[in-house]
């Protein structure tokens, strides 16, 4: 075993050689070399046997490498690579280069050739990629001198008001697989898209949020995906959200929201808008939340809810209206129920109406002796009324 060392320069040169039974089944080199120039590193194995390096079965127990004349090995940094290896089952040759041709900028070129066990046939990988502040871009070509293998391209751009990227991927096992992006920031809105195909099959979706307003009173949400085949028509799915301030003042706050839905499956409801509108009135004490769906063929569901919370009577309200037949639900019902109470009375009313026409009424009564009698009396009072029959329950307690 031999070494040799320089301090300065960093020059280190490393030789062993195996000797058994009279035989050197392994003689290896070992050789390290620093320029000291920046980005340059080199590394290299030399053997001053008769070859470059084979396997040879020395004695029945062990497999042992030996070395013949110029076997090389050699990694390098930013400079070109080499290694070559023959034995009696497999050949292999690769080269390798990695190079900086320009400020962020990188490349490598890796070619790979094989022969007896496995056969390869000048197998080339390139790779480039390049990074600045706000520039992304990278490359990958895996080929031989017949077919393309992989190929894949991406790179991505940022912006102050956005963002774009974009990615392609081919290779012979499957079809070609594209994908692109687009974010942008603006001071009305945000806007997002995508688009995708694999092969012949294509698939974009966009989406976006838009202010109308300085003042957020109108807001807008928008989303939209397409999907297309050959020789197919093409089939969109969108959905458009929004919401709107339309009044507000000391007396009145009134609010909007809208939701749209159109898709193309037979199976379901293809369009569907739903509306929904919630008002404050403080004037008359109400709160009300209108609802309104749009089906197909001018029909609207309506409903309706009002709260009123003026004392002494608060009620709730229940309306509703709608296109279908009369079988399960009424086609225009309205359900109501007031309260109203005092010192002395408790009162409650309620009422259904169908057709604008009184169908149900209900009256319940409570009332108590004032507290300052010494005798204590309550009296009950319940009044109902169903369709065209009347009947009355009078109950009183002591």
């Amino acid at each position: 075993m031999h070494s040799h060392l320089r301090h300065r320069g960093a020059e280190s040169s490393t030789h062993l050689k195996v000797n058994y039974n009279d035989q050197m089944p392994l003689v290896a080199g070992l050789h390290w070399k620093d320029t000291s120039k920046a980005m340059f590193r080199n590394w290299e194995g030399n053997e001053r046997s008769k070859g470059i390096i084979c396997c040879r079965m020395q004695c029945r127990v062990c497999v042992c490498l030996y070395a013949w004349p110029s076997a090389r090995v050699t990694v390098s940094v930013l400079s070109p690579g080499m290694f070559n290896m023959d034995t009696p089952w497999l050949y292999m040759y690769t080269t390798h280069k990695l190079s900086q041709p320009q400020r962020h900028t990188y490349q490598l070129t890796s070619e790979l050739t094989a022969r007896k066990w496995l056969t390869v046939r000048s197998l080339v990988l390139e790779g480039y990629y390049r990074d600045r502040s706000k520039d992304r871009e990278a490359r990958l070509h895996l080929y031989a001198p017949a077919v393309t293998y992989l190929k894949a391209v991406g790179w991505v751009m940022v912006a102050k008001q956005g963002l774009k990227a974009s990615c392609t991927i081919s290779s012979v096992w499957s079809p070609a697989l594209r994908g692109d992006l687009s974010l942008e920031n603006s001071k009305q809105g945000r806007t997002l898209q995508l688009a995708s195909s694999y092969g012949k099959h294509n698939l974009s979706l966009t989406a976006g949020l838009t202010t109308l307003d300085k003042n957020l009173r109108k807001r807008m949400v928008m989303m939209k995906m397409t999907l297309s085949e050959p020789k197919s028509p093409s089939m969109e799915l969108e959905l458009e959200g929004g919401v709107e301030e339309l009044r507000k003042d000391k007396q009145i706050y009134q609010k909007r929201a809208l939701l749209l839905l159109r898709q193309p499956f037979q199976n379901f409801l293809q369009s569907f808008l739903l509306q929904e509108t919630f008002t404050v009135d403080l004037h008359k004490g109400l709160y009300i939340l209108e609802s309104k769906a749009h089906l197909y063929s001018n029909r609207d569901i309506i409903h309706t809810l009002t709260l009123g919370y003026q004392q002494p009577s608060p009620f709730v309200c229940s309306s509703l209206t709608h296109p279908f037949s009369y079988d399960v639900i009424p086609p225009d019902s309205e359900v109501c129920v007031t309260m109203f109470s005092n010192q002395t009375q408790r009162e409650v009313r309620g009422s259904v109406r169908i057709g604008k026409k009184d169908r149900l009424t209900f009256l319940g009564q409570i009332q108590l002796n004032p507290s300052n009698l010494p005798q204590h009396r309550v009296k009950v009072r319940a009044n109902l009324t169903h369709l065209l029959q009347v009947r009355q329950i009078l109950s009183e307690g002591h």
